[in-house]
């Protein structure tokens, strides 16, 4: 995160553009990157318009949310599937 910071202050700083945004896209209960991420966004100035903090849950909601194709419906499905449908893994995984 730090490091992808300095570049977009960087970019700022040299003017190749009048904002830049940075983040951290992470599972929803990821709790230490989630607090890690929330440390670094208060160390920042106006840390809440520069810094976003996405979890997959979140991304995932407001995607079901637009109006879909079928096809763009199912890509969010496979998100889903691959990023929060841990419960389906875990019973597998536990047999083992």
């Amino acid at each position: 995160m730090f490091r992808n910071q300095l570049i977009a202050e960087a970019l700022v700083q040299h003017q190749k553009y009048d904002f830049v945004k940075t983040g951290l896209f992470c599972h929803h209960d990821d709790s230490a990157a989630l607090n890690t991420a929330k440390q670094f966004q208060s160390m920042l100035n106006d840390g809440e318009n520069v810094f976003n903090i996405i979890t997959y849950k979140d991304f995932i909601a407001a995607i079901q949310r637009l109006e879909l194709t079928w096809e763009q419906r199912e890509f969010s499905m496979l998100l889903w599937a691959r990023y929060c449908g841990t419960k389906l893994s875990e019973e597998i995984s536990n047999e083992f």
